[in-house]
């Protein structure tokens, strides 16, 4: 007797068979003997070999399944600790999406800033890329941890390496914006990039440049006053853009409504139109995140 026709040992035995012959065929190698047990009755009386053998793999497979043993117990992460505050707005978690994408960070700042006074709990799903993003800023990190709550302990602990990666340079948005809110510019630099003396004095730009908001009510006044100004008589172009961005991360909320209407009044001249493009979406972004976590 062959060692094909003797019967198998084991269901694994009898598995590693039938396999054989499926590979090579019944017509070169015929089915091998049948070991009874379980499955004895399966593929006999079929005239058809391949239909036997089929029928046969269909019982083995289920015969392994069924008295397969249970693998070791895997262990199960502890949940964070419960959070009670109400969730994000999903306008609002939407909005943190698209600004983790280069948003500035003066920007992030204020979105997490309004999230913290409103009382609600950061989203979940954005505090991986949110925390890379803090880690080269201790005040956005700051801010991350007062909104995320007990997640952020939990995230440190469950996945180290989020918060080990190399440190690398930010976007050039996040450290004109730093550099904008922390140390002032020179003022005669400034005044020469941007616009005539005669609009704005040095001492003024030096303020503007040099002091984080909120600004005095009559300074954001004037900052909306001049900057239509710029736009409506066609002074602007490209090299202009960044000091207008930091105009409009630092200016009062409250004068954002009438900066967007002046530039909306002003004409699209082709020199100026990316800038006034530029300026209009991030005045209304501000809007409409103090709207979305109102």
């Amino acid at each position: 007797m062959t060692a094909a026709e003797q019967p198998a040992a084991s269901l694994h035995d009898e598995w590693a068979r039938l396999l054989t012959t499926a590979v090579l065929g019944t017509d070169r190698r015929p089915l091998p003997a049948h070991p009874g047990g379980v499955t004895s009755g399966f593929g006999e009386g079929i005239p058809d070999a391949a239909v036997a053998l089929l029928d046969r793999v269909a019982a083995v497979s289920l015969a392994r399944k069924a008295g397969a043993c249970a693998g070791p117990p895997v262990l199960l992460l502890a949940p964070p600790s419960a959070d009670d505050r109400p969730p994000c707005p999903p306008a609002a978690t939407d909005r943190l999406g698209a600004l983790l994408s280069g948003a500035p960070g003066e920007l992030l700042r204020e979105w997490l800033q309004l999230l913290v006074d409103s009382g609600r709990r950061l989203p979940p799903e954005h505090l991986p890329a949110l925390s890379l993003r803090a880690a080269r800023d201790p005040a956005l990190m700051s801010l991350v941890a007062e909104a995320s709550g007990p997640l952020l302990p939990w995230l440190r602990e469950v996945a180290p390496a989020l918060f080990s990666r190399p440190r690398r340079a930010g976007p050039a948005s996040d450290k004109a914006t730093a550099k904008s809110s922390t140390v002032p510019v020179d003022a005669d630099a400034l005044l020469a990039a941007t616009a005539p003396a005669t609009l704005l004095d040095a001492a003024t730009l030096e303020l503007l440049a040099g002091t984080p908001a909120p600004w005095p009510p009559l300074l954001g006044a004037q900052v909306v006053e001049v900057v239509t100004t710029w736009f409506h008589e066609g002074r602007l172009t490209w090299r202009n853009q960044p000091q207008l961005q930091r105009l409009v991360l630092a200016l009062d909320p409250a004068f954002l409504g009438p900066l967007v209407d002046g530039i909306q009044g002003a004409p699209p001249l082709a020199q100026q139109l990316p800038v006034q493009l530029a300026v209009d979406d991030l005045a209304r972004t501000r809007i409409a995140i103090r709207e979305e976590l109102s």
